[in-house]
């Protein structure tokens, strides 16, 4: 028995599930069984109905997460994970003693262990203390006060989860940062790299004509140069900077941003304000998102804090050119670990007019001028599976 375990519920749009989703689908071809942990789904939570029905082998247990109905719960249990998580992972141990556990969030790793299970291998998504201190940059003062608070309760839980758990990460500017956060007593802790692959069944590069017609389909001008953004919207993506340098572009170009999240109605507010309605488009989240890389031309990773860059795999799968901001402007990413500089265009300046600049150069490349290239030779998720479940070495 394999246990996933993770926050958001399983349908949920994002990174995280998305890997979860994927190893799902390789346990099943390997015949194995599986269980993945999750929370109920919040109110108001994008969750794709179609990705809820699971094979035969595939279960899912869901918890009321403490975080959002009890605070004063989730404080008493915190390096438990919270009363209802531990109450959930003490039941699996009952059943299921030797399984191994896959934590992508701290509270997961901590309840697993707190609940007996001697395998908990802990796939770290980022360092919550650097993901928060990135988000809240120019946010009102209430907003860094709660960040703050939070960097500190869940910082000191993921720092207990990290050294009670075998560390996982997609990059090694994941764990430079680990290093560099936990302990110096604890600087020879074994962080192993691993990486997540790229569903070939979905994202592959299209021809002209099937472009034109996924374009028609989703609503998007044909004739025009399509930038894509796709991502959480909120302060570290860096969407301001993509915003800025539409001001600079071609009316040819159009920036199309797919995502949700705390920025969304002031990255609204902002197009509306710099009256950029007729060059940037905003579409909600979805699971069909290949669609999108693939009516695109040009894919732009903006953040300023990544600690992988799952959609600059599924941009080059689809053979579109990428613009980024280049490791010399401050920006804290992996980007340059990736071995695809020769498909990236940089901003060595972390601003509109630095993005636009790259934005420009990626539309005289031979690549976007010839149209779509071919996929870059990229992991797959087997390949993750095998390291985080049998332990096979990928390096």
């Amino acid at each position: 028995m394999i246990i996933f375990g993770i926050r958001a519920h399983y349908a949920a749009i994002g990174g995280v599930e998305n890997s979860i989703r994927n190893l799902a689908k390789v346990a099943v071809t390997k015949d194995m069984e599986a269980t993945i942990v999750c929370r109920r789904p919040l109110h108001d939570e994008i969750l794709d109905t179609g990705a809820s029905k699971l094979p035969n082998n595939i279960k899912l247990e869901t918890y009321l997460d403490d975080t959002y109905y009890s605070i004063f719960r989730r404080l008493k249990s915190l390096l438990s994970g919270g009363e209802a998580l531990i109450n959930v992972y003490r039941e699996l141990f009952c059943k299921y003693p030797t399984a191994v556990v896959i934590a992508r969030h701290h509270a997961h790793a901590l309840a697993a262990k707190s609940a007996g299970f001697k395998t908990v291998r802990y796939l770290v998504p980022s360092l919550i203390k650097n993901q928060l201190t990135a988000e809240s940059m120019d946010s009102s003062m209430l907003n860094r006060c709660r960040f703050f608070l939070h960097a500190i309760v869940d910082g000191y839980a993921q720092t207990k989860a990290l050294l009670n758990s075998e560390i996982f990460v997609f990059s090694r500017s994941m764990e430079r940062q680990i290093r560099h956060h936990i302990s110096k007593a604890e600087t020879s802790l074994p962080i192993k790299i691993v990486y997540p692959g790229t569903d070939a069944s979905q994202f592959y590069p299209v021809s002209t004509a099937t472009k034109m017609e996924l374009r028609k389909k989703l609503d998007l001008c044909p004739t025009k140069k399509v930038f894509l953004f796709v991502g959480r919207l909120v302060k570290s993506k860096g969407i301001d900077y993509i915003v800025d340098a539409m001001k600079e572009m071609p009316d040819e170009c159009l920036l199309l941003i797919v995502g949700d999240g705390d920025q969304n109605l002031l990255i609204r507010e902002k197009i509306e304000k710099l009256s950029l309605q007729s060059k940037v488009v905003i579409r909600r989240p979805t699971l069909k998102i290949a669609h999108f890389f693939q009516a695109s031309d040009v894919f732009v990773m903006s953040s300023t804090y990544e600690c992988f860059g799952q959609t600059i795999l599924e941009s080059v799968a689809c053979g579109l050119r990428i613009v980024a901001f280049h490791r010399s402007s401050g920006v804290n990413t992996a980007t340059h670990e990736l071995n695809i500089d020769h498909r990236i265009d940089y901003s060595y300046t972390v601003d509109g007019k630095g993005l636009a600049t790259a934005m420009r150069n990626s539309l005289t490349s031979a690549t976007t001028k010839s149209g779509t290239v071919s996929a870059e030779p990229l992991a797959d998720w087997e390949q993750l599976w095998d390291s985080l479940v049998t332990g096979v070495d990928q390096s």
